[in-house]
């Protein structure tokens, strides 16, 4: 084997072990915390009201950049004499952010980064059996922004801030969508599933034809708009929808488009496609809408993530 490659990955250069150059008085602790970073995912509940980057457990390439932003913070809490986790109070975790940001000169994403590695190191300690009584971060409840130096040379971001007045009305909407709309929304989200599996396992069949023809015929007899889904700047027809409606196959439903006797009306589509009606939700107690559309329902999932 030559110097430097690995047995698995050959000429693959081998990474030290981050531990090796942790303080000695610290190690058994960091190796504890480097052990739950790689066993034990942080609770969901530690999530709420991150960003959305945030993950319960990091990847592998992640772990050992983690642990070298803890081994580093050590490394500079060893040189003040200290020679446990749990003696580092809030004050401390300030001075370790100027120190990377003043005397360092570490850019802006770089002490972000490490000062994540800190909270997540705060997190796996708190919620295990064993702390070692490592402080709170104060920018989890202060905010980040006064612990990071500035992004640009004018400071920290020089994009006019979004006024109240414009953040208001959006907050409040974003929580109506989440306590008044959700219901609706993640109920048509369990139908459409329904109806792609069930379309999914779905084999053409006669009679699966001869119902798709009657309901095709009955509508366009009756002058009525067949369903049809939204397609970018266009419509076509919704044949997931019509399919599950008739227990005919999708081919089946493209047959008729290609072949069938009503091609240009099908091709034609415009009409809705409802899968969900009568809505919970209200605004000034009217229903916010009169159905949702079978195209609707991806578009209504992101939004609702997006208010949450």
């Amino acid at each position: 084997m030559e110097p430097g490659s690995t047995g698995s990955r050959p000429g693959r250069t081998a990474r030290q072990d981050p531990l090796e150059t942790v303080p000695e008085a610290l190690r058994e602790e960091l190796r504890h915390l480097g052990w739950l970073l790689i066993n034990t995912p942080l609770p969901a509940s530690f999530l709420i009201g991150k960003p959305s980057r945030w993950r319960t457990t990091v990847s592998p390439g992640q772990v050992y950049a983690t642990v070298a932003h803890w081994r580093a913070f050590c490394q500079w809490w060893d040189e003040r004499g200290r020679s446990s986790l749990g003696e580092c109070t809030p004050e401390d975790l300030r001075a370790y952010a100027l120190h990377l940001g003043s005397d360092r000169g570490v850019p802006r994403a770089g002490v972000q980064k490490a000062l994540a590695a800190l909270t997540r190191m705060w997190a796996l300690d708190s919620s295990n059996p064993f702390p070692t009584g490592f402080c709170e971060p104060p920018w989890l409840s202060e905010g980040a922004d006064d612990y990071l130096p500035a992004g640009s040379p004018a400071g920290e971001n020089t994009t006019e801030p979004i006024t109240p007045e414009t953040m208001g009305p959006l907050l409040i909407w974003a929580l109506r969508v989440v306590d008044d709309f959700a219901d609706d929304i993640l109920a048509a989200v369990k139908r459409k599933d329904e109806i792609l599996a069930k379309v999914n396992q779905t084999i053409p069949t006669p009679e699966g034809l001869a119902a798709l023809k009657d309901y095709l015929g009955r509508l366009i007899a009756a002058g009525a708009p067949l369903p049809s889904m939204a397609e970018e700047s266009r419509t076509r027809l919704a044949a997931t929808y019509i399919a599950y409606l008739t227990g005919a196959s999708v081919s089946q439903v493209y047959s008729q488009v290609g072949m069938g006797p009503w091609r240009e009306h099908l091709l034609a589509a415009n009409g809705p496609a409802p899968i969900l009606t009568g809505l919970s939700g209200t605004v000034d107690g009217v229903p916010w809408k009169e159905h949702i559309d079978y195209s609707e329902v991806r578009a209504l999932k992101t939004h609702l993530a997006t208010a949450a």
